[in-house]
């Protein structure tokens, strides 16, 4: 990659993350916003879900719930149906999707444990579950056999908005948020080896955000994949930018399913579950 020395000088702040060393470990084997519209009545689709699960997990307070909710939309025509689900979300991280999503209060669900799911518009679907319940409903045994089958299903996305031990044995595929700032590249690359050692078989990727992001994601981009590589023999991907509003995604990247196949009931647990007829306001 070709990068001009006025480039490289504006980076100095990330050296200290570049030239970092660490004993290799083996490798594994292996734009726009979106508009909430009324759900429209539709004939139910039967078929079973087969899903991607993903999480974004960020290293800063630059990437807030309403660019979580616009970069839902701008990936989820990928998808035949979407899932934002929030396990066991607190007061605050509830009211901040309230705010923008036309789902109960607070006040109303606060008490209860059980799973809802409430559609926002078309092909997106967002849902709510305490942990203990979410835990309990997705044990391997409670799988019917008739979801083993995915001839004929829908591809779908389910997004969750926090990770457990329980959830990241679920995910597919991990997006780290990060902005070109070493100290916040420095924890992206400590929870990528955490959740690694989780779950070996889930995908990585990054998303740029802040300032700087459209001019440096390339910069950024290939150095951090190089260390994640060598130290952590991860095979990491890149899913897009976003700065002041603007975003350049590749939705595409999050298609792609985990190499590992132990998780596979407890996804076809939770298939069933969001397969459930939603519900609206």
């Amino acid at each position: 990659m070709k990068t001009d020395r006025k480039l490289k000088r504006g980076l100095a702040d990330l050296s200290k993350l570049f030239l970092q060393g660490e004993r290799p470990s083996p490798k594994k084997q292996g734009v726009a916003g979106v508009s909430i519209e009324p759900p429209e009545e539709c004939v139910q689709d039967h078929r079973p879900l087969r899903f991607v699960s993903t999480t974004f997990l960020q290293s800063s307070e630059i990437f807030q719930t309403t660019d979580l909710i616009n970069l839902i939309g701008a990936v989820k025509s990928t998808f035949q149906e979407t899932y934002l689900l929030s396990v066991d979300p607190n007061q605050t991280r509830y009211e901040n999707f309230a705010h923008l999503l036309p789902i109960p209060p607070w006040e109303s669900v606060k008490d209860d444990s059980d799973i809802h799911l409430y559609s926002i518009d078309r092909g997106m679907t967002f849902g709510y579950v305490s942990l203990e319940q979410f835990e309990t409903a997705i044990q391997p045994k409670l799988a019917s056999p008739s979801f083993h089958d995915f001839t004929d299903s829908k591809r779908a996305l389910a997004v969750f908005d926090s990770v457990s031990e329980s959830i990241l044995e679920l995910i597919d595929h991990c997006v780290f948020v990060v902005s070109a700032d070493s100290n916040q590249l420095m924890r992206a690359y400590d929870q990528m080896r955490y959740c690694l050692g989780k779950n070996q078989f889930m995908r990585c990727s990054v998303l740029l955000t802040g300032q700087g992001a459209e001019a440096l994601w390339e910069f950024v981009y290939e150095r951090f994949s190089e260390i994640a590589s060598k130290f952590l023999g991860c095979n990491l991907g890149f899913l897009g930018w976003m700065e002041n509003g603007k975003m350049h995604l590749n939705p595409e990247l999050l298609l792609e399913e985990g190499t590992g196949f132990a998780q596979l009931p407890s996804k076809i647990r939770l298939g069933e579950i969001l397969h459930h007829p939603v519900l609206s306001e």
